[in-house]
């Protein structure tokens, strides 16, 4: 499992992140409009990226997308994702694919996200911030008694409505991250956690987040009679004054 960390200043008192996903570029219904007003609010609040997957539609002959409905091919979708997100390469500290981009990856060994990163930043920047399947990212800033405050969490694109839950199993993080089924949502639980070295529990907080999509209402939604999602992106807030994650959706 990949893990990276990121260290800011300490005299940051906030942070924030946008976590975003499910383009669909290529699509047609991908919305293009909203996806950079969203992306003009990293600019405003100096803030920093997770992509969670599914930036391109990649309707392939074998893939259960219709590939008649798309607006241009894979490798220009590819090429629009990557002008997209190019103004934002210095942003960027988390980068998944979704289950649309492994379709080239099962089908040819074509990872098109691997790609667009390199393409961004070199095998350096690739190395560090990608990976197919899920990350682990620890973000330390700001200063609290001792130290800079630890926020953790985990970003993958996910399969189904139980990978957040599921993801429980696999690292014990702050915050887990995925997208897949369209839909903005924020769930906060409470949990113990055994401090040995001062020999109490904690009571501390979990965070399960789905990052929404930009994908208008229509197609296979439509036609399963799923309710429309409301597109945008969830914006996450990192204090740096105490320990404190807060999330709008």
């Amino acid at each position: 499992m990949k893990f990276v960390t990121y260290d800011f200043s300490d005299k940051l008192d906030h942070l924030y992140i946008l976590a975003i996903g499910d383009w669909h570029i290529g699509d047609v219904l991908f919305d293009e409009k909203i996806l950079k007003e969203f992306l003009q609010w990293v600019d405003e609040n100096n803030a920093y990226i997770f992509l969670t997957g599914d930036l391109i539609e990649n309707a392939t002959k074998n893939s259960p997308s219709d590939c008649y409905r798309t607006t241009m091919s894979p490798s220009q979708q590819l090429d629009i994702a990557e002008d997209i997100i190019r103004p934002y390469r210095e942003r960027l500290l988390a980068v998944v694919s979704g289950n649309h981009e492994w379709r080239s990856r099962k089908e040819v060994d074509y990872e098109p996200l691997s790609e667009m990163v390199l393409r961004l930043g070199g095998r350096k920047l690739r190395d560090k911030i990608y990976d197919p399947d899920g990350i682990t990212v620890l973000i330390r800033l700001g200063h609290f008694n001792r130290g800079k405050i630890p926020y953790s969490f985990y970003i993958t694109h996910g399969k189904h409505l139980t990978t957040n839950k599921r993801a429980h199993d696999v690292v014990d993080v702050d915050c887990y991250v995925c997208g897949h089924n369209h839909e903005q949502e924020v769930k906060l639980s409470d949990f113990f956690r055994l401090d040995d070295r001062h020999n109490k529990l904690n009571q501390v907080k979990r965070f399960n987040v789905r990052s929404g999509s930009f994908r208008n209402y229509g197609g296979y939604e439509q036609r399963s009679t799923y309710p429309p999602a409301h597109k945008g992106a969830p914006r996450l807030r990192l204090d740096g004054l105490k320990k404190d994650l807060h999330i709008e959706v």
